[in-house]
């Protein structure tokens, strides 16, 4: 029987090589009746047939196994490129959402800053002429307070120092 390794050796080489090593394997002599020649012979043409098959098989099994791995690569280089592409554009729109949001926060800032500036020169201002204004008013009843005080004073010293005649 032959092993694993023959049988391997025989599908590697070409019909006229097998043919020639099944002939010499199994030849018959001259004086073998003409049933074992016919079988001899039938035997051959099966080997040589089976060889061939077999050939065309491992080829075509080949032919296949390589365009699957073909494709299965061509199939993965497109998926990855195409997820890379998927995350490039991914974490391009981030970037620009995040500028986007930066920019409206900042702007959203200055806003406000100015908003809020605005509001402070205003209660300084207001709170600068109602100072202006007390003052003025307390400055007003002051001087009248003064005015009063001295007038009350002099008619006072006036009283005091003319003092009329008794009879």
């Amino acid at each position: 029987m032959l092993s694993y390794k023959d049988i391997l050796s025989l599908l590697n080489k070409t019909t006229q090589e097998t043919t020639s090593d099944v002939t010499e394997l199994v030849k018959a002599s001259d004086s073998t009746p003409t049933a074992i020649h016919q079988t001899v012979e039938k035997t051959t043409v099966f080997i040589e047939k089976s060889s061939t098959e077999a050939r065309a098989l491992v080829e075509r099994c080949s032919t296949e196994a390589r365009a699957l791995v073909e494709r299965c690569s061509t199939e993965a280089r497109a998926l990855v490129e195409r997820c890379s592409t998927e995350s490039r554009a991914l974490v391009e729109k981030s970037s620009t959402e995040a500028r986007a949001l930066v920019e409206k926060s900042s702007t959203e800032a200055r806003v406000l800053v100015e908003k809020s500036s605005t509001e402070a020169r205003a209660l300084v201002e207001k709170s600068s002429t109602e100072a202006r204004a007390l003052v003025e008013k307390s400055s007003t009843e002051a001087r009248a307070l003064v005015e009063k005080s001295s007038t009350e004073a002099r008619a006072l010293v006036t009283e005091t120092h003319i003092k009329p005649e008794k009879k």
